[in-house]
């Protein structure tokens, strides 16, 4: 998963800018909290949609995409649980915004 959040690091996100010849970047940290409604819904949805990027999964049929999708279901769900509060899932996020200068 790391990465995905590849830039989530300042300083590698600083020096990322200083080598494109920025002569400024101010980077400034946030975090905020998503929550989504119906945990089985969202996690249908995250699977379509990360399964719909993988080249084999594209050409499956109908039963065999119901069938991975099912698979992974159950091997998510402990987790999915750990992050499910009061029927949604609240999930924590952390990044940096940053402006740079030529």
């Amino acid at each position: 998963m790391q990465d995905i959040f590849a830039l989530g690091n300042a300083n590698d996100l600083h020096a990322l800018a200083v080598d494109a010849g920025f002569r400024q970047a101010d980077i400034e940290p946030f975090s905020l909290t998503a929550r989504f409604p119906n945990p089985d819904a969202f996690i249908a949805g995250e699977i379509e949609v990360d399964t719909a990027a993988i080249p084999s999964m594209q050409h499956l049929d109908a039963e065999d995409r119901v069938a991975i999708v099912a698979a992974i279901t159950a091997d998510i769900q402990p987790h999915l649980l750990e992050v499910t509060h009061e029927n949604r899932v609240v999930i924590p996020f952390h990044g940096h915004t940053m402006r740079a200068w030529k």
